[in-house]
């Protein structure tokens, strides 16, 4: 479910595309601490034109891990680890290991504009 990521801290010098917050229930009762036993792909599909101003090479999902971001493809063991991204098709896919907050992240690409002096 999409959520207001405003309560988290920014990365710096990054943008983030979508957050979202995947949760586990049971009976209509949230699980606090579900984790998978073995890792689930996540596949995000994106635009060009929600990208603006960000490096669409830079893009990653992390995760709030309830003190700071962590890039999600480095958060299950070693042995699970999977981050692809296909800036043809515009899609992100990443193993996750466990459910909370999650932003789709990239570096802010900034311009230098030089004014033109004519003589």
């Amino acid at each position: 479910m999409p959520s207001a990521s405003a309560t988290y801290p920014a990365l710096p010098n990054t943008s983030a595309l979508v957050g979202f917050q995947l949760t586990a229930e049971v009976g209509g009762l949230p699980v606090d601490g579900f984790t998978f036993d073995l890792p689930v792909r996540v596949s995000l599909i994106y635009s060009d034109g929600v990208l603006a101003n960000i490096d669409e090479s830079s893009l990653k999902l992390y995760l709030w891990d309830g003190a700071a971001w962590q890039d999600a493809s480095l958060t299950c063991p070693v042995g699970d680890r999977y981050f692809a991204l296909d800036m043809a098709l515009n899609q992100l896919e990443v193993n996750v290991c466990h459910l909370t907050e999650f932003s789709l992240t990239g570096d802010v690409q900034y311009l230098t504009m030089l004014p033109l002096i004519r003589r």
